[in-house]
């Protein structure tokens, strides 16, 4: 799942708060309502482009997981040869 989707998923079933507004950038956290794993989402959105520059959660046992982007390149050209797979020499292969 991608930042914007797991944003999406929690928006409409959370409370809703800007903590922080900069130049291009605001800060965002989402407490999820009657969530049996998730206590609290925040991010940090480019006003301009609207990427999610950061994403974070913290779960009801206690994990906290962190997530940064950077570099964010959109409608990057991606070259045909990524698509093409080729097995290890040493892999066998089974063909149903």
């Amino acid at each position: 799942m991608n930042p914007l989707e797991i944003l999406q998923l929690y928006w409409d079933r959370s409370t809703v708060k800007i903590t922080a507004e900069r130049k291009t950038e605001v800060d965002i956290t989402l407490t999820p309502q009657k969530d049996p794993t998730m206590v609290s989402l925040s991010a940090t959105i480019n006003t301009k482009s609207g990427h999610i520059l950061k994403l974070s959660y913290k779960d009801t046992a206690a994990n906290s997981v962190s997530y940064s982007f950077s570099d964010i390149k959109t409608n990057a050209a991606i070259p045909a040869s990524v698509w093409n797979f080729s097995y290890p020499k040493d892999a066998q292969r089974i063909n149903q």
